[in-house]
């Protein structure tokens, strides 16, 4: 029989393989059958070959030449290590020997090498090759590139990691939830539900999170896998509850179907928007005692929209008729519906706000006056989108004839009259401002005694103030920030309106003042405000990080504690069973350690602790985790270490705690080591085995190290 003929009998189904066995009884049959499966070994899409027991190669198909770059004629004969790594070699520790002894091995994954060099991963199938006798001669290997599936799963390790990251960086709260019930959470969600660690969320239901009155609604968007935001109201650990948005998605994680959800708090922003219902119902009750209606316009549409006072400045039912442009126009004096279709063309064409005067149209009663605000409202492009604006009924105010008199005297802000000379009137509230002793002593200042020499943008008072006055004139308005000196020397910061008017057919400026200390102070008493909470907020930040320290480390040695250890511990068990790594468990006791406290007091005895702790910290390795589990007992968890390393570095501490110069008495200890392969334990298994083993160290006669067997 030839070696593909043996290789591939071995890779063939079992009814093969057994009739090719029983040669003696049913020699030609199990030829027949040798034959049939050389031939599909052949024409087989995956890499079949095999090697005699030395690992020299005695055949190889042409699925196994397109796998590794190899013909047949160059590699029968040669040896299976030229596809391996430098250093690799999968007949090592007897892999033949137990293929031979123990039966087929499937799905080994192991490194391979292509002609070209460029290493791939493989996964083989190996199975025995035997004689007409009976006898072992060889091995055949079926091999499989696996290399894109490795990748794929290094990028779902990868995309995990991430998300954690990403979780974890977030502000807001994100759960995880499998199969109804939280399997993960970042620390923001943690905090802001009030527990105090992650153990206390999972296995939690999403109703768990919910007030009484929403857990019917949370449960059914959750159950539903429903990926539109939401509100509800959610409930803390403590009872207490908080406006939340809610947005949940359908996840890969972990190998199956996740549900990961989002949870902010926006109870700020509910607060707030109570807060603007209000101040608009208040801003409603303002624009009634004023006679001031508000009003916007859609320039794409045409549509304009009025508020409930403007309807009634023209006396009509809010809910009577939807108002529209050419319907206002309506209302308006002919000769001023022209000025508002000019003034509101300009706003659009050029983003310019506008104030006006309108009449009404004839109503056969006295003539009615309005005042008219425009703002332009841009949209990222810097095209003007909206106008919106107010409509004061000023009637009272043209009709008298001391309007700006009238003005003057009841204004609680300062009113000037300037023209080309200075100041030519003003009202008592700029008196007061300025802290004059009558009219007549602020008519006589010059403009320049008003304001410091610079302002606080670094340019001049005088150029910038006919800067101002120009942009005023020209555009019919202007306002602007601005500081004042008082009559004392006192700097003071105002908001200043120009308003170009005319007065007995002369044109002058109206400069409003409005003082704005108080402001300026109520921000800068803001700004300090958020400094303080800021301080406050990184000496909370610092207190909960030494709570934590506190909770996890021993007082007494300034190791972890158990707490911690049993923390680590969960953690390391899951990575050893995802990693295929071997985890150990080091546990030791301070031998007659009563008896040492009985003898020369307790004291001496924290001394014997602290001193240990250090020991063990000396004689760790840098990735090992180092606790006191309990009294005169410490613990040791080695990630990625297996029996045979656990072992060595228990026997390098119990040395070391040989040696060491103790001030009463020598201190030994008795130490039990546990592994677990490949999370073929659980944890509570592993650290009861490490116990079991130090109880024998006990038994032992003390100051020994005992590997855990069963």
């Amino acid at each position: 029989m030839s070696a593909l003929e043996k290789l591939t009998l071995a890779a063939a189904p079992s009814h093969i393989r057994k009739s090719h066995y029983i040669v003696g009884k049913k020699r030609r049959s199990a030829m027949d059958d040798a034959a049939r499966a050389a031939a599909l070994a052949a024409a087989a899409s995956v890499a079949i070959s095999s090697c005699d027991l030395d690992g020299m190669i005695t055949s190889w198909n042409a699925a196994a030449e397109r796998l590794y770059g190899y013909s047949a004629a160059e590699m029968i004969g040669q040896p299976q290590t030229i596809l391996l790594p430098e250093g690799d070699d999968p007949f090592e520790g007897g892999l033949a020997q137990s293929v031979v002894r123990n039966g087929p091995i499937e799905n080994l994954e192991v490194a391979r090498r292509h002609k070209s060099g460029k290493l791939f991963h493989a996964s083989l199938t190996l199975s025995a090759i035997y004689n007409t006798g009976g006898v072992a001669v060889g091995v055949c290997a079926v091999s499989r590139d696996i290399t894109q599936n490795k990748r794929a799963e290094e990028a779902l390790a990868e995309s995990e990691v991430r998300l954690r990251r990403l979780s974890d960086a977030a502000f807001e709260g994100i759960a995880v939830s499998q199969n109804g019930c939280i399997a993960d959470a970042n620390a923001a969600f943690i905090a802001l539900f009030g527990y105090d660690g992650l153990e206390e969320v999972i296995g939690k239901i999403a109703s768990d999170f919910a007030a009484s009155e929403a857990k019917k609604l949370i449960s059914q968007k959750h159950n539903e896998g429903n990926e539109q935001v939401y509100e509800a109201l959610c409930q803390r650990k403590d009872g207490s509850t908080f406006h939340a948005e809610l947005r949940g998605r359908q996840i890969l994680w972990k190998g199956g179907y996740a549900r990961v959800t989002a949870v902010q708090d926006i109870s700020a922003r509910k607060e707030a928007e109570d807060a603007l219902r209000r101040s608009e119902a208040r801003l409603t009750e303002a624009q009634r005692v004023a006679k001031m209606g508000s009003w916007e316009y859609d320039v794409a549409t045409g549509g304009i929209s009025w508020s409930e006072e403007l309807f009634r400045l023209f006396e009509f039912d809010p809910a009577s008729r939807e108002p529209n442009y050419n319907a206002f126009l309506a209302l308006i004096h002919p000769d001023d519906a022209a000025q508002v279709v000019e003034w509101t063309n300009r706003a659009i064409k050029h983003g310019e706000g506008y104030e006006i005067d309108l009449r009404r149209a004839p109503t056969g009663r006295p003539p009615q006056w309005f005042h008219a605000v425009g703002v332009v409202v841009k949209d990222d492009t810097g095209k003007v989108v909206r106008l919106t604006g107010t409509l004061t009924d000023i009637t009272e105010r043209v009709l008298s004839e001391e309007r700006f008199r009238v003005l003057f005297e009841y204004s609680s802000d300062a009113h000037l009259l300037f023209d080309e000379t200075g100041v030519i009137d003003c009202n008592n509230a700029a008196i007061a401002m300025l802290r004059c002793t009558n009219k007549n002593e602020l008519l006589a200042l010059h403009p320049a005694v008003l304001s410091p020499k610079l302002q606080p943008d670094g340019q001049r008072s005088d150029r910038k103030c006919l800067e101002m006055d120009r942009l005023a004139w020209e555009n019919g308005y202007h306002r602007f920030e601005w500081i004042h000196r008082k009559m004392d020397g006192e700097e003071f910061p105002v908001e200043v309106t120009l308003t170009p008017v005319t007065l007995r057919d002369r044109p002058v400026m109206l400069v409003v003042w409005h003082d704005l200390t108080e402001r300026k102070q109520a921000e800068q008493q803001i700004k300090d405000y958020a400094i303080v909470l800021e301080f406050q907020k990184k000496q909370l930040e610092s207190a909960n990080i030494a709570l934590s320290l506190l909770a996890t480390t021993d007082g007494l040695t300034g190791l972890k504690n158990h707490r911690a250890f049993q923390e680590r511990l969960t953690d390391e068990m899951h990575l050893a069973a995802r990693y295929d790594q071997p985890t150990s468990v080091v546990m030791l006791d301070v031998d007659h350690f009563k008896q040492f406290n009985d003898t020369y007091g307790h004291p001496e005895g924290d001394e014997v602790l602290r001193l240990a702790s250090r020991i063990l910290l000396e004689n760790a390795r840098a990735d090992d985790f180092i606790a006191r589990y309990g009294g005169e007992e410490f613990v040791l968890l080695l990630p990625q270490t297996d029996g045979r390393g656990a072992a060595a570095i228990a026997e390098r501490i119990r040395g070391a705690f040989e040696r060491a110069a103790w001030s009463k008495r020598q201190v030994t200890v008795s130490v039990g080591v546990s592994t677990v392969n490949a999370g073929n334990a659980g944890e509570g298994d592993l650290v009861t085995q490490a116990d079991k083993a130090l109880y024998k160290s006990k038994q032992a006669g003390r100051n020994c190290v005992t590997m855990y067997s069963g």
